[in-house]
């Protein structure tokens, strides 16, 4: 298992290299790259599972998955090498179900979670007439999510909440990772083949979340979040559109001393994205 996954980093880190050694055997016809400033903005819809809920201090986990549909956009700019990116993620958060200790609770409720991340950084290996590039970053981290749940049933026996039982919360902390989009000429034609991934870290944990509109305080809280992306697709390098499909997690979590330990949120989402970049 350690010689497939060292394989897969070597892979994922020679991508943006190998690219390059293609993008030089490639003519410039293209108009992609030709200035020193561009935007490059995607935009992708997306469907798998939302985790949301807690774990107490044994270890009984109370978390729950469910269903769920998403939004994911960026827009990234850059002169030269410097660069700057504004990226947002959302999720709906519906029906989920929760086993602990061998016991199903289904929950049935309605709910959004959110990640914006404003972040720069540099924008690396890009080469005129190649929309490949690799962006190394660090930024903010800005998330919440509310939650409304309407009834919960265990073994049969249903509870229906009128009003709604309702959760929110927000955060801000730090993000830092890299994003690398690499292209491969199929040809003499104007279409490369594209292959994308990325890998990030973050920390924003919640300080207090709401609960039916009264304010509880998390003693002492921490954060911890992680996420990753892969995608392959297609790119026109002369009109600088792509269109891929990629899976991407993001999880949030945070860690707080009180009866119940952890906090923790996220999607692991497939998403069709379609790309454009468009020089300055």
């Amino acid at each position: 298992m350690k010689k497939i996954t060292t394989i897969i980093l070597a892979a994922c880190l020679a991508a943006p290299l190998i690219a390059q050694d293609n993008a030089a055997e490639q003519t410039t016809k293209s108009n992609i790259n030709q200035t020193d400033s561009a935007l490059f903005l995607r935009l992708g819809l997306g469907y798998g599972s939302v985790v949301y809920g807690s774990s107490n201090n044994n270890s009984t986990s109370e978390l729950g998955g469910g269903p769920s549909f998403s939004g994911d956009a960026a827009v990234l700019w850059n002169w030269k090498l410097v660069a700057a990116e504004l990226s947002f993620v959302g999720a709906n958060i519906s029906n989920t179900e929760v086993t602990v200790n061998g016991v199903t609770t289904k929950n049935e409720g309605s709910g959004f979670l959110w990640f914006l991340d404003p972040k720069i950084g540099v924008k690396l290996f890009s080469k005129p007439g190649d929309m490949g590039h690799t962006f190394l970053y660090g930024g903010l981290r800005v998330w919440g999510f509310s939650r409304s749940l309407t009834s919960t049933e265990t073994s049969g026996v249903k509870t229906t909440y009128s009003p709604e039982d309702k959760t929110s919360g927000s955060a801000v902390g730090w993000i830092a990772g890299v994003r690398d989009l690499s292209t491969y000429k199929l040809g003499s034609g104007d279409w490369s083949l594209l292959f994308q991934w990325g890998v990030f870290v973050d920390s924003a944990p919640l300080k207090e979340v709401t609960e039916n509109d009264s304010k509880v305080t998390l003693q002492d809280p921490s954060g911890l979040g992680l996420g990753y992306e892969v995608g392959l697709g297609a790119a026109n390098e002369n009109s600088g559109l792509a269109i891929y499909l990629n899976y991407k997690v993001d999880v949030a979590v945070t860690l707080f001393d009180s009866p119940t330990k952890l906090f923790g949120t996220g999607i692991g989402h497939y998403y069709l994205t379609v790309a454009k970049q468009l020089d300055l």
